[in-house]
């Protein structure tokens, strides 16, 4: 097997996470450098102004991960089912190291994603937009790392746009 073809199957299975899971992870540091880590459901759409795509997460103030994130930075983590994996200790992962943008309220920009949020995630996120304490976050990914087992990690830092494609 050439190394493009092992490249192109690891991409494959990368997008297969990628789009089988509802939620991501969300690796942050408090601003006093006390790490947290949560979940939230995501999206996927293009960036106008990164000209690439990125993850999109709406999230309430009220939680930690709000603060966290309007810090700028995050590693977010998409992993497969404990109930699909035969080896717990080598799980299927992929994580991403991300800039973080607070999304203006209101703008055509929200907008625009949160229409593609509630596509992918039901009509709870027609009710959220209601409350006014919801932000849109960015997470424009600037590296990824897959892990499919034991010894077989695969840097995909240079595949992004492929990887990413909604």
């Amino acid at each position: 097997m050439t190394n493009q073809s092992i490249a192109s199957e690891v991409i494959v299975q990368a997008r297969e996470l990628i789009h089988a899971q509802q939620t991501l992870l969300l690796a942050t540091v408090t601003e006093a450098g006390e790490p947290h880590i949560s979940y939230a459901p995501f999206c996927l759409s293009h960036s106008e102004e990164k000209h690439s795509v990125c993850f999109y997460v709406y999230v309430s103030q009220l939680a930690q991960h709000s603060a966290t994130l309007a810090q700028g930075r995050a590693n977010a983590m998409l992993i497969k089912d404990e109930r699909d994996s035969k080896k717990l200790f080598a799980r299927l992962r992929l994580s991403f190291e991300c800039s973080v943008i607070k999304i203006n309220k209101d703008s055509t920009q929200e907008n625009a994603i949160l229409e593609t949020l509630q596509a992918r995630q039901g009509p709870t996120v027609a009710l959220l937009r209601n409350l006014p304490d919801f932000d849109l976050f960015q997470l424009q990914p600037e590296g990824a790392l897959l892990v499919l087992g034991f010894g077989d990690a695969h840097p995909l830092d240079e595949h992004l746009d492929a990887l990413l494609k909604p």
